[in-house]
């Protein structure tokens, strides 16, 4: 469904620091851009979603634990952010454990890709 010269996705997924001193941040974000007839690209509006999942560890009793944000309804959007903010910096996160999960396209042609935290 993407051809690289008419229309593109961007799929992105990163720490973002922390929130209020106690909650570490992870953000996935979902953009998509269309070129327009003079070369520039602009953002377009199609059906996507991500969602973040994976494992955190606790540092104090070791008991890994999964979290993850759910896909929330589809509908068209120029872009898309997931983030979870569950957490706090007591626990630990491995790299590798953590994944951001993004989708573009209508149903008969969605395009999965899956990108994981890794550092």
């Amino acid at each position: 469904m993407y051809d690289n010269n008419i229309r593109s996705a961007k799929f992105v997924a990163a720490f973002n620091g922390t929130y209020l001193g106690l909650f570490t941040r992870i953000v996935a974000k979902t953009k998509n851009f269309k070129k327009k007839s003079n070369g520039n690209w602009k953002k377009f509006a199609t059906i996507c979603s991500s969602k973040i999942y994976g494992t955190v560890v606790d540092v104090n009793c070791g008991d890994p634990q999964l979290f993850g944000t759910p896909f929330k309804v589809e509908k068209r959007r120029r872009s898309y952010k997931s983030v979870i903010i569950e957490f706090l910096n007591s626990s630990k996160i491995i790299s590798g454990q953590m994944m951001g999960v993004h989708s573009v396209g209508p149903n008969g042609n969605k395009l999965y890709l899956s990108k994981l935290l890794t550092w």
